[in-house]
């Protein structure tokens, strides 16, 4: 196992809470698996961070709690968020056709492709969380010049076997949050075309990763902790920082949003990005 590099907490300045706008600008993109919606956040002239969101949440549900936290720092002005949602994951889809063929873990690293190529980013900032690593970790194997960091929560690189949420450690709060997304807007269909290509993924070469400096974050109490390790020890030890978050579950962006923050802004000026 390579040794882990540690990161320490800091206090950094903010912007007034009257600044702090989560309003993002919505864009539908034509790819080769039909039309996704990738919401925006912040100037496209600013330093481009692409998100990719886990099975059963989509950008907002995964990331909102981030940026909510993320926002009041001087150094978000810096970027443009781009927030990619999986076909049929976003709020208000419309059920995926009984035909539709929902594109492999590797059709979904060709979505991020479809979408840098549309926005023209000559390279940019990867943030996933669970099922969003495993993609986000495809792009950039063939194409890691063009990926200046990855921030990778609970990251996702082997081949399935089915990885069992332990219910029990998660915060009860999360766990109202999830059932509610579920009930009222999350089409059952399209979560199990979604977790049937989760389910169907191959294992991942992770030579190129070696070059990419990466942040990888994983919860105390989560059920990831052994996979987070062995991707983790696939690595260059001197282009990655491994981060376990205390008293936190699998939903460590719910569970630790402003821990979370701290290190991704740590991380991001380490790089002197």
């Amino acid at each position: 196992m390579n040794t882990t590099n540690s990161i320490e907490m800091a206090v950094y300045s903010t912007m007034p809470e009257s600044e702090i706008n989560l309003d993002g600008s919505e864009e539908i993109i034509e790819t080769q698996y039909g039309p996704i919606k990738v919401i925006i956040y912040g100037d496209k002239g600013g330093l481009p961070l692409v998100t990719f969101h886990d099975i059963g949440m989509n950008s907002d549900m995964n990331f909102n709690n981030f940026f909510t936290f993320l926002m009041p720092s001087k150094l978000m002005k810096r970027f443009c968020v781009y927030n990619i949602n999986a076909p049929g994951q976003e709020f208000g889809a419309s059920k995926l056709a009984l035909d539709f063929t929902f594109p492999t873990m590797e059709g979904l690293a060709s979505i991020v492709e479809d979408v840098v190529t549309h926005f023209g980013l000559k390279s940019f900032i990867g943030l996933g969380s669970g099922a969003g690593t495993n993609v986000l970790m495809r792009y950039a194997t063939k194409h890691p010049s063009i990926v200046d960091a990855l921030v990778l929560i609970n990251p996702i690189s082997q081949k399935a076997g089915w990885i069992e949420w332990r219910i029990e450690d998660c915060n009860q709060d999360s766990l109202k949050l999830y059932k509610s997304y579920f009930y009222y807007h999350q089409k059952p269909w399209n979560l199990a075309l979604f977790v049937e290509s989760f389910l169907n993924r191959n294992e991942i070469n992770l030579l190129n990763l070696s070059k990419i400096p990466t942040l990888v974050i994983v919860g105390n109490n989560s059920a990831f902790i052994d996979e987070s390790v062995y991707f983790n020890a696939q690595l260059n030890p001197k282009m990655t920082e491994w981060l376990k978050v205390s008293d936190s579950s699998g939903l460590v962006l719910e569970d630790r949003p402003a821990e979370v923050v701290q290190a991704f802004l740590l991380f991001i000026q380490g790089q002197g990005l």
